[in-house]
């Protein structure tokens, strides 16, 4: 502790003016510097160490709820915020970030972050991913994304996994590779830039259509068993746009309305 702290034994000590200054400006601050250098140490390997080993164990109880974040730049953060404001526990998010800047920007939103290697196997195995419900892979390179897609498909067959596309050739990649949905920003920008175009109001729609905010919701649910049998149309006051039978994609809005629900488990979209 003595010679942590520079303070010596006391048998020597400043008696003239001159080195009492210099001890005051100098040497006192060089001591200070020193503790801080110790306290950051220490933060590092001992403190910052324990919170990650919390955070973690915090995550284990959501197993199977859990929805795993790859990216927290400009697309995997605002995919965050909206799983948030959509009602997500933060206990149920888990971010991972290489850089240490976005992993704390994660972590500032009340999620759990981890700052490491996506494509990592070992990191995807610390995320415990075998056991989570969801992940979204916004790594903002392809190829990137692509590596980290066939590592989670690897490690856990069947979570659901959804991707950040760059390019939109590499969309079909994607899909070959395992991924459940596949998302083309600048795609999906153009589309509604296009259709600005004619349509004032469309893209204010859509922002409602799809943010938590909006007072249009598009839910995707199971069949109810007490409403097999019946049409679209008793389904009220939910609007019925489409049904998914297995592969089969049924568009109630294509002149069939009175296309009835059948068992085995179909999927419909409801407005």
């Amino acid at each position: 502790m003595v010679t942590l702290t520079t303070v010596g034994y006391g048998d020597i000590v400043p008696v003239t003016p001159r080195t009492r200054l210099i001890d005051t400006l100098v040497v006192m601050p060089a001591r200070i510097a020193v503790w801080l250098l110790f306290l950051g140490t220490a933060y590092q390997l001992i403190i910052r160490r324990y919170m990650e080993d919390y955070r973690m164990a915090t995550l284990k109880t959501a197993l199977g709820r859990l929805v795993i974040v790859c990216g927290f730049g400009n697309t995997g953060a605002a995919a965050v915020k909206e799983l948030l404001a959509k009602g997500t526990d933060p206990k149920q998010i888990l971010v991972i970030d290489h850089q240490e800047n976005r992993a704390r920007a994660a972590a500032g939103c009340g999620v759990a972050a981890l700052q490491g290697n996506c494509t990592q196997e070992a990191t995807l195995r610390d995320a415990v991913l075998e056991k989570a419900n969801a992940l979204i892979i916004a790594a903002g390179r392809d190829d990137t994304s692509a590596l980290i897609l066939l590592t989670a498909r690897h490690l856990n067959p069947s979570i659901r996994i959804i991707v950040s596309a760059k390019e939109e050739e590499n969309i079909k990649l994607f899909r070959q590779g395992g991924a459940n949905s596949i998302v083309a920003p600048a795609t999906f920008g153009g589309y509604a830039l296009a259709a600005a175009v004619d349509q004032s109001h469309m893209v204010q729609y859509l922002e409602d259509l799809l943010t938590s905010g909006g007072r249009v919701h598009l839910i995707e649910r199971q069949i109810r068993e007490e409403e097999i049998g019946k049409t679209a149309a008793d389904l009220k006051p939910a609007i019925v746009l489409r049904v998914y039978r297995g592969n089969t994609v049924i568009h109630l809005a294509d002149g069939s309305p009175r296309r009835q629900a059948a068992p085995g488990g179909e999927t419909c979209s409801c407005c």
